[in-house]
């Protein structure tokens, strides 16, 4: 057996010996490989393959051809692919995968190892070495991390503030682009190197200019408000303190805005849900008031939290903390024995939070029974028996309704103690996260239906039903995995209904999330309004955002129009509602889209330790450039590029929503098992590349 070490020169003796192509198993034989070393022998054979060292060749390996390397120029697409301009004009360009730069940037002179070649003629290749650094970054070029923007930007060399080449930065332009010329710009802040601490949070705050530290301005007006809560806030306040309200949060939670608590009565059940009124701290025009406007909502990172209000009002007055005096704006419901809202009241209060739980304490005592977990929360036990069995009966009215269950996983990406992605797997979504939600559903629609009976100025939560067009595409799509749908002639409620049991239908198949997916796109946005127009994905007819003021702006504007009214106070507002719901829509959506890339992100830094490593996944999406890849292992997204693929020339079919070969007539299709192998990653671009095993 050879050293792993000297492995290239045993196998260029070996190939040279042979003189062909040697599958796997005769390198192996022939090596004289115990069985322990075959497996991370293949994984080095990958790696040879990958630096360009040797040549795979169907399932068998070659040394590399002297006309298999080329030199050129590579020229960069905000994709992420890339092409190489050969030295020799009479070649054709070659076609660079995501992944496959191996370190060469826009303008580097690289030599290239052609590694296939389409019938078509189209060669496309991986970058073995980079020969000479481009002139354009000497020059002084920015590329944009964000894909949005798509070209360059020239950086005087006086304006390059001490950043060097490769180092990531934020610009401003000072020149747009004209005909003939390139956007200027000038660097405003030096982000540092991809591995820099704290870089992954700057690069998202910057390409989706979030805000930052909170203005002096704002700061100073934060002084002006007491440390603590005051007497004198009591006034005219219900004293509830003598209800053992609770909180439930994720274990990292440090602003809690919701207390609950039920208990049994002859007609049912009484539930109380006490909210946060921020509205007491932060008053309407003020300057903390148009910079919680300004953001909008909370951005929440793996790392921390953008958030919407200052540490002292979100984490400090405001915060429903365990057994102090808080302020609050409490929903109390009255519910009948079959799980319906008979009466609803709505009032100022002071409350005294019992005990603040966390979702995994409440899980392990509830769900799992765990005996020490039990003994520790003992008091609360009672009470959250109660609680669990009531949020069951209403779950279960609500989808009676047609209200849709989208049991989507989401990724919760896991830190280590220096920062580095440890893990990431999928949300919990158990019955005690369902018990606040439902809770939480049932607040928001209470208020909801009284803001409308007494014609309130109201920034409603709103959710249209889908448009005939996407019924049609969307029947289609199920109709693939032989579900039948109907849409045609059908009421928002029998509609939703038909949904439901198509989502049902789809339980534990490999095509669940897939098709949850679909569906959700299928849906219109839903977005605030002034007017109500009705929820068609809770089946509710009037929505808003109530429970959550220390994080929405949404939920801020509607306290303070309810407290005005249940104090009798004329009602004042000095914004455009209208303007106000287009605004808060356009924030929220700017923080989904953070929050989704630094997701990505993580993703591709979790990945890239991994790369060549091999995975069992399902087709999650198709495209004419390729097929997208969930692994199962790690709940990651990741692109199989069409160069990566047999080479043939692929038809995408959205109605059976696969890729099919035309030669081959090989296809894919969504909710496929494959095996892949981590091909590549960019952080910049926030993307996984894959390989299939084919």
């Amino acid at each position: 057996m050879t050293s792993f070490d000297n492995l290239m020169d045993s196998l260029r003796k070996l190939m040279n010996k042979s003189g062909r192509p040697l599958s796997t198993r005769e390198i192996m034989d022939q090596l004289g490989l115990t069985r322990s070393q075959r497996r991370p022998f293949r994984d080095r054979l990958k790696e040879l393959a990958r630096q360009g060292e040797i040549v795979r060749t169907g399932t068998k390996w070659m040394l590399p051809e002297e006309d298999d390397f080329v030199e050129g120029v590579v020229e960069c697409h905000p994709d992420g692919y890339a092409f190489l301009r050969p030295d020799d004009k009479n070649r054709q360009d070659v076609f660079i995968p995501p992944g496959d730069l191996s370190g060469g940037m826009h303008g580097d002179r690289v030599k290239l190892r052609v590694t296939r070649s389409a019938r078509d003629g189209r060669e496309s290749g991986r970058v073995v070495e980079v020969i000479e650094r481009g002139r354009v970054y000497r020059a002084g070029y920015l590329y944009p991390t964000n894909d949005h923007i798509l070209e360059r930007i020239f950086i005087a060399p006086n304006l390059r503030r001490g950043v060097a080449d490769g180092e990531l930065a934020e610009a401003r332009i000072t020149e747009y682009p004209a005909a003939g010329r390139e956007p200027e710009g000038e660097i405003i802040c030096r982000l540092g190197s991809l591995d820099s601490p704290g870089v992954d949070m700057a690069m998202i705050v910057s390409d989706h200019n979030l805000p930052r530290e909170f203005p002096q301005k704002v700061v100073k007006e934060l002084e002006t408000l007491a440390d603590r809560v005051l007497p004198e806030d009591f006034k005219y306040r219900k004293n509830m303190t003598r209800l053992p309200f609770v909180t439930i949060d994720p274990e990292s939670a440090r602003d809690f805005d919701d207390a609950v608590y039920a208990k049994r009565e002859r007609s049912g059940w009484r539930l109380w849900v006490a909210i946060a009124d921020v509205g007491n701290y932060v008053e309407s025009g003020t300057r903390l008031d148009k910079e919680a406007l300004a953001r909008g909502t909370s951005v929440y990172f793996p790392e921390g939290v953008i958030p919407m209000l200052p540490e002292k009002i979100s984490a400090g007055l405001s915060s429903l903390k365990p057994g102090e005096e808080r302020l609050a704006i409490v929903v109390e419901m009255s519910v009948k024995h079959d799980a319906s809202i008979a009466d609803t009241d709505f009032y100022p209060a002071v409350i005294r939070s019992a005990a603040r739980l966390s979702y995994d304490q409440v899980r392990r005592a509830m769900i799992e029974n765990d005996t020490a977990e039990r003994k520790r929360i003992a008091k609360r036990l009672p009470d959250l028996e109660v609680m669990m069995k009531l949020s069951r009966e209403m779950r279960a009215v609500r989808q009676q309704r047609g209200s849709l269950d989208f049991d989507l996983p989401e990724a919760m990406v896991i830190l280590g103690a220096e920062g580095a992605v440890e893990e990431i797997t999928k949300s919990q979504n158990d019955p005690t996260h369902q018990m606040i939600e439902e809770f939480m559903l049932a607040a928001n629609e209470a208020v909801a239906y009284y803001m409308q009976e007494n014609d309130l100025p109201c920034l409603y939560r709103v959710h249209e039903p889908p448009s005939m067009e996407k019924l049609e595409s969307l029947s289609a799509v199920m109709g693939a995995f032989g579900l039948g749908f109907d849409y045609r002639e059908t009421d928002q409620r029998s509609l939703s209904k038909k949904l439901q049991r198509i989502l049902d239908q789809a339980r534990g198949k490999t095509y669940e999330t897939v098709l949850h997916t679909m569906v959700l796109r299928s849906m219109q946005r839903a977005r605030y309004d002034p007017r109500n127009l009705g929820h068609f994905g809770l089946a509710a007819d009037s929505y808003l955002h109530f429970t959550s003021p220390i994080r929405r702006y949404p939920d801020l504007f509607v306290h303070r129009m309810l407290k005005q009214h249940l104090a009798g106070k004329p009602l004042r507002q000095s914004v455009d509602v209208s303007a106000l719901a287009e605004e808060c829509s356009m924030l929220e959506r700017r923080a989904e889209e953070a929050e989704r890339d630094m997701d990505k992100l993580k993703a591709a830094r979790f990945m890239k330790e991994r790369i060549g490593r091999e995975y069992e996944g399902y087709v999650v999406g198709v495209t004419q450039f390729g097929i997208f890849v969930e692994i199962i292992e790690h709940f990651v997204e990741g692109l199989v590029h069409e160069s990566r693929l047999p080479p043939d020339i692929y038809k995408l079919d959205q109605n059976s929503m696969s890729l099919t070969g035309k030669r081959t007539r090989r296809m894919w299709r969504v909710g496929d098992k494959v095996k892949v192998i981590v091909a590549g990653t960019s952080i910049e671009k926030r993307q996984v590349d894959f390989e299939l095993i084919i």
